[in-house]
């Protein structure tokens, strides 16, 4: 009797054993897929973090070269405060009325300067058609404006290029009305505006994607 009671406990104790190791594997698989899965998750995670950060950069950089344009066309405000004027041996600058045409060459010259780095940015990878059509308007603006000043050569080409027709062609805003290139200047400004408007949205976007991928996909730990 005694010796089947042993052998009775002694196979007990097998299954026990059996079942202890079974779960032991059982465990172990899953706890190494789980494993898998967080090293998959964190890789997914990775991968989409780096398209955002390339989407990012991409952005800026974009954002960085319409800014030269923007300054390039803004500048010209500032070159419409010379109309009429001479530099003096001091801090301010003195009265030379009617006598514009260099200084409207150099306006033309100015804006004309913008069409490569246009042209550049329409050809940009990783932007948007959206935003390289807002490129095209503006370039398409530039020309209008450029043609405006070549269309009134007669008066706008000469060395005295009076200070009233300066101020038409290139004084937006002093002279708002101007029908001699001010009208088409206010058009390249409106779209310049809105271009450096939208590709400030898209980093904005990009940048709150990155952050909502950072907070919904913590790193998983591999330990």
């Amino acid at each position: 009797m005694r010796a089947i009671e042993l052998s009775f406990l002694f196979a007990v104790l097998c299954m026990l054993y059996k079942a202890s190791f079974l779960c032991f594997l059982l465990l172990n698989k899953s706890y190494k897929v789980a494993i898998k899965k967080g090293k998959n998750k964190e890789a997914r995670r990775m991968k989409k973090e780096k398209v955002v950060g390339e989407k990012i950069k991409s952005a800026v950089e974009f954002l960085g070269k319409v800014k030269e344009v923007e300054t390039l066309v803004k500048s010209v405000d500032e070159l419409a405060k010379a109309i009429g004027k001479k530099i003096q041996n001091d801090d301010t600058l003195g009265s030379l009325q009617d006598k514009n045409g260099s200084l409207l060459a150099g306006v033309h010259s100015v804006v004309s300067s913008i069409k490569t780095k246009l042209e550049a940015l329409e050809q940009t990878v990783g932007v948007s058609d959206e935003l390289k059509k807002k490129v095209s308007t503006v370039k398409t603006e530039s020309k209008s404006f450029l043609d405006k000043l070549k269309e009134g050569n007669a008066e706008l080409g000469i060395e005295g290029a009076t200070d009233e027709n300066a101020k038409k062609a290139i004084d937006r805003i002093g002279k708002n009305d101007g029908d001699k290139g001010v009208v088409e200047l206010l058009r390249l400004n409106k779209v310049v505006d809105e271009l450096v408007i939208s590709i400030k949205a898209e980093v904005d976007k990009a940048v709150k994607e990155l952050t909502s991928s950072v907070k919904s996909e913590p790193v998983q730990s591999s330990n």
